[in-house]
């Protein structure tokens, strides 16, 4: 994100910008303390992407 701009980068995601529009959802999967930076991820891409967002422990996660 270019925060002056207001510009994201998505060229190195490999994402289209239509691809990134219909992204309906994203799951963060985590262990241990990397949970909380999760939970701080989780807070930033629903208030600025506005995506609902999940962060489940690894250990628990089932695919």
């Amino acid at each position: 994100v270019d925060f002056p701009t207001g510009q994201v980068a998505l060229d190195k995601l490999g994402l289209t910008a239509r691809e990134a529009r219909e992204i309906a959802r994203i799951v963060i999967v985590a262990c241990g303390t990397s949970v909380y930076a999760g939970r701080v991820g989780k807070y930033i891409i629903e208030k600025l992407a506005r995506i609902p967002v999940e962060v489940d422990y690894a250990s628990e996660f089932r695919y």
